[in-house]
């Protein structure tokens, strides 16, 4: 993790894309203005979970679309092995199945890809600070849902527990599905 006022980041990041150019890109955004200094690069699913049997990853950035990662259940088994690392989506999806499944299986944060490296930087930056980030892109897509996802993420730091927001989120996305289906 990073310290607050402390220059270099602890630990070893993570990078899971299957493609190769935009991890060489995303490894120099996160030396030059993170000040990573270990980093893993993965192509596929399977080679993200072995690097994350390796305890010093204090981060992980993992693409949705990468092959062998089958939907929100291969972020949950990615949890499961390292429940102390902290896992974000960077995906080029902005679909609210994919943001709401991926928040629900419990990732600390989902970012899209079309972003500018300074607000890539500094939604990584406000994860690592401990929050939640949920684009806005859901807020504008589910303007009745809205309410209830910061209201979960505002439990979910008043009680320091990501089970809270992972249950409401699961709860909100099982109910969607089921409405889909009728």
């Amino acid at each position: 993790m990073r310290q607050r006022g402390v220059g270099e980041f602890r630990g070893a990041v993570l990078i899971a894309d299957d493609h190769q150019v935009f991890r060489i890109g995303l490894a120099q955004l996160l030396r030059r203005h993170l000040k990573v200094t270990r980093l893993l690069e993965a192509g596929s699913f399977a080679e993200a979970m072995e690097h994350l049997q390796n305890k010093d990853v204090t981060l992980a950035i993992v693409d949705l679309r990468m092959p062998g990662l089958v939907g929100p259940q291969g972020i949950t088994q990615m949890r499961f092995l390292r429940p102390e690392a902290q896992i974000v989506v960077l995906s080029a999806s902005d679909c609210r199945e994919d943001i709401l499944g991926a928040l629900a299986a419990g990732v600390h944060g989902y970012v899209v890809k079309s972003q500018h490296t300074d607000q890539l930087i500094d939604r990584l930056r406000y994860i690592l600070s401990g929050e939640i980030y949920v684009p806005p892109i859901l807020a504008e897509r589910l303007p009745d849902k809205a309410a209830k996802l910061i209201d979960a993420v505002e439990n979910l730091h008043s009680s320091s527990s990501i089970d809270n927001l992972i249950a409401a989120l699961t709860a909100t996305y099982i109910r969607d599905q089921d409405r889909d289906l009728t």
